[in-house]
C-alpha cells in the first residue's frame, strides 16, 4: 500500500474499439490502493512485476458494471487492458526524485536564458522576460491587460519539443490579455498587429511549480513561445 506505480495501458471493447491508449500519450502514474480507472485494471497490475506486460480480460463486474460510461461504454461491458508495468517507487522516492527534478529543471533552464541573453537581436526586460522581433506588423497600437486579442503561436521547450501550436490546429486563438500566463501578457503589451515575436519565457513567469497535468512542460522550466499578434478584437 502507498507504492506508487508508473504504467502505459490500452482500454479496448470486445470489437477491438481503443477507448484510452497511454502509449500516444504519456506514461500512466497512481497510488496503489487508492481507486483508480476500474477495480479490474487495479487487480491485474497488482499481479504484475516491474517491466512486466500483460493482457487483461475484465468482466464488467470489476470494470464499469451495471451502469457503463454514457456514450462511451455500454452497461455490463466486458473490457480488455493491453498493460505495462514500467516502475514501481514508494512516496519517499518520487518526493525525492521530483526535488532532484525541479532542481535540474532550474539549473538548465537559468543556463539557456543566460546564455540566450546574449544572442543578437535578445532583448531581456526587467522582470526576466527575453523576446527577439522576428517580423514587424504594421499596426499603431498595443493591447492594453484588459484587452481581448486574436494570436498565432506555436510553443517549444528549451531542447525543441513541442507542446502546443495554434497553427497545427488551423485556427487563431482568442483570449484577454490578462487571462494568460504573465510571460504573454507582459509581452502582448509591448506588441502591435502585426508583429511576430520569439518569446523565452522564465518559468515563474510561465506555469512555474505548477504546470498542466499530463503535459510534457514539467515544474521550473523555462517555455519558447512564437507569438504573431494578429488582431486586437476589443
Amino acid at each position: 500500500m502507498g507504492d506508487v506505480l508508473t504504467i502505459n495501458f490500452k482500454v479496448m471493447l470486445m470489437d477491438g474499439t481503443v477507448l484510452y491508449d497511454s502509449w500516444q500519450e504519456e506514461p500512466v502514474q497512481f497510488e496503489y490502493g487508492k481507486r483508480f480507472d476500474t477495480q479490474g485494471l487495479v487487480e491485474g497490475v497488482a499481479m504484475m512485476k516491474e517491466g512486466q506486460m500483460a493482457h487483461l480480460i475484465v468482466p464488467s463486474s470489476i470494470a464499469f458494471g451495471e451502469y457503463g460510461r454514457q456514450g462511451l461504454i455500454e452497461p455490463y461491458s466486458t473490457l480488455l487492458y493491453d498493460v505495462e508495468l514500467l516502475d514501481i517507487k514508494t512516496k519517499d522516492e518520487i518526493k525525492k526524485e521530483t526535488i532532484r527534478q525541479l532542481a535540474m529543471n532550474k539549473k538548465e533552464s537559468d543556463a539557456f536564458l543566460a546564455k540566450n541573453a546574449e544572442v543578437e537581436g535578445v532583448v531581456v526586460l526587467p522582470s526576466g522576460l527575453q523576446y527577439k522581433v522576428l517580423e514587424k506588423g504594421d499596426g499603431t497600437e498595443s493591447p492594453s491587460a484588459s484587452s481581448r486579442v486574436k494570436v498565432h503561436y506555436k510553443g517549444t521547450l528549451i531542447d525543441g519539443r513541442a507542446f502546443d501550436s495554434s497553427y497545427d490546429r488551423g485556427k487563431p486563438a482568442e483570449f484577454a490579455v490578462n487571462g494568460v500566463i504573465k510571460g504573454w501578457t507582459e509581452a502582448l503589451q509591448l506588441m502591435k498587429p502585426g508583429d511576430k515575436w520569439q518569446l523565452f519565457i522564465p518559468s515563474d513567469l510561465a506555469y512555474g511549480n505548477n504546470p498542466r497535468p499530463g503535459g510534457i512542460i514539467e515544474p521550473n522550466m523555462a517555455l519558447i513561445f512564437e507569438v504573431e499578434l494578429l488582431e486586437i478584437v476589443k
